[in-house]
Order: structure tokens, then sequence, then C-alpha cells
């Protein structure tokens, strides 16, 4: 008997739920263009939306080189996107589709070349420092500010012998690396990475091996 009832009470469910109206609308939203890419000289580009309800449009960091002449829209649409001209680095902006329906959301990004290339070299791939230690220095050729250079340093050890870097800007950007005394009967190596991050992402890297001479004054027992 009570299997009876445990199957009508299911065919009953079963049932309801097949009756149920409420219907929950498939919310759709995306940007046909996901990269914008303009060249030096102002320009307006057009991206084209694909929406099925309300959405607003942001642009993630405000910047005072790009316009847009919508920031909502309820339906498929075109947002006219404006840049003023780059006279310098590369440049890029992110445009954020948010829908007001739910969490859903898409993302273009907007780059514009510059009308200066970055720099960033070095002549000297190599320093070498004796056993004492000391200061070097080494120019790095570059029209990026210093601010925005990045150093690391990796060892093939545990001995991390270089004791500070520094930046200092003159003509041009010099790189000044103190090494500690090595008291050690093995000479010892690090690699120094210089880099650059500019504004589409990309990175610029250099690389510097660093070189210390063993101790001649260690003593063997």
């Amino acid at each position: 008997m009570k299997r009876y009832i445990f199957i009508i009470m299911t065919i009953s469910v079963i049932l309801t739920a097949c009756h149920d109206d409420t219907y929950i609308p498939l919310v759709e939203l995306g940007a046909v263009e996901k990269d914008l890419v303009f060249s030096p000289e102002s320009g307006t580009a057009e991206i084209h939306v694909y929406a099925n309800g309300a959405y607003k449009v942001e642009l993630l960091n405000t910047p005072n080189w790009l316009t847009i002449d919508s920031f909502s829209g309820n339906s498929d649409g075109v947002i006219n996107v404006s840049c003023s001209a780059n006279d310098g680095f590369r440049r890029r902006e992110f445009l954020v589709l948010k829908s007001e329906l739910d969490s859903r959301t898409d993302t273009v990004f907007v780059k514009q070349a510059g009308a200066i290339e970055e720099v960033l070299q070095m002549e000297n791939t190599t320093i070498a420092f004796d056993a004492e230690g000391g200061e070097k220095s080494e120019t790095i050729n570059t029209n990026v500010p210093s601010g925005e250079i990045k150093i690391s340093v990796e060892y093939p050890s545990d001995d991390q012998w270089i004791e500070s870097w520094r930046l200092t800007e003159a003509d041009n950007i010099m790189l000044n690396i103190t090494a500690n005394p090595n008291n050690e009967s093995d000479s010892r190596s690090a690699v120094m990475t210089v880099t650059y991050v500019d504004g589409w992402g990309k990175s610029m890297s250099l690389t510097l091996t660093l070189k210390q001479e063993a101790s001649v004054n260690t003593t063997f027992n």
C-alpha cells in the first residue's frame, strides 16, 4: 500500500512540474568586436552589440583620450568609439558591457598605437665583479620612465650575493648594482632581468648575466 502511495505522489510531482508556467528567459549579451585597434591618429570605430535585454556600458578607467556615444541599451545596437591622436606610447582601455538582468558581462579591449616606439636596450649582456664585490653600473638606453622599469634577480643556489640595485636618471637611465664580497673558494653567478610592460600589456625584457670571482684568500684546512 505504501508503495502505491509513493508512486502516486511521484506522478503528481512530475505533472505539477510539467504544468509549471514559470518562464526563465535566456539573457543574451555580447560584443562582436573583442579587440578594437586604432592607429596613432584620431579616429572612430563601431562596436556591434547583441543583446535581448537592458545593459549598461562602462569604461574601466575613464580615460581622457577615449569617448563613447552610448552608456546603455536594451537590444541589439552599435556603440561608436572615438579616440584622440596619440603622440606618446601605446595605450589601452577596457570597455565593459554589463547586463541589468543578471551577472553576464563582456569586455572589449580598445587599443591605440603610439607615435613613439618604446626603446629598451643595453650594450652589455654580462657584468663581472671581483671577489671584493662593490658597485658597478650599466647604461640602459631607453625612453620609458624609470619608475615603470622592473628589476628581478634569479640565483642558481641559495647564495643571494647581490646586495642591492637601483636606477638613477641622467642623460640615460643607469642601473647600479652592488655585490657583496665573495669569501668562498667558488665563483658565483646570477641572472638579472630588466623588464618594461607597455600600454598594451606586452613585455620587453633585457637579461644581464652577473658573475663574481672566487676569493683568493680562502684558507684550506
